[in-house]
């Protein structure tokens, strides 16, 4: 029951910032593209920053992974999924278990 309303809680927090991000841009329909990284991210691989440039379409998704591969693969997702183009590996730096990456792409 608690794992619910935490669950539940988050969900809300999430929504309410997803609101005050939407309501910054000047095209609103890029919260769906920055959605669709998000969906697109491996198990062992996690976002703490996204960044938009919109007079370019520029996202910049910095992160961390636990491992090398799982970068490479969510650059490949990102790649594959026909919604962004220009997809690269801007850095990676770490130890074996935690690696910190930036990755820049363009929205289509």
């Amino acid at each position: 029951m608690t794992i619910v309303i935490m669950g539940i809680l988050a969900m809300v927090i999430l929504l309410k910032e997803a609101s005050l991000i939407t309501q910054q841009l000047k095209n609103p329909f890029y919260f769906q593209d920055i959605a669709k990284a998000m969906v697109l991210t491996p198990q062992d691989l996690w976002l703490t920053d996204i960044n938009l440039e919109e007079q370019n379409k520029n996202l910049v998704l910095t992160g961390e992974s636990r491992t090398e591969r799982a970068i490479f693969n969510y650059i490949s997702s990102l790649t594959g999924s026909g919604y962004f183009e220009a997809v690269e590996l801007v850095s990676s730096k770490g130890e074996a278990q935690s690696r910190k990456f930036i990755i820049r792409c363009t929205i289509k």
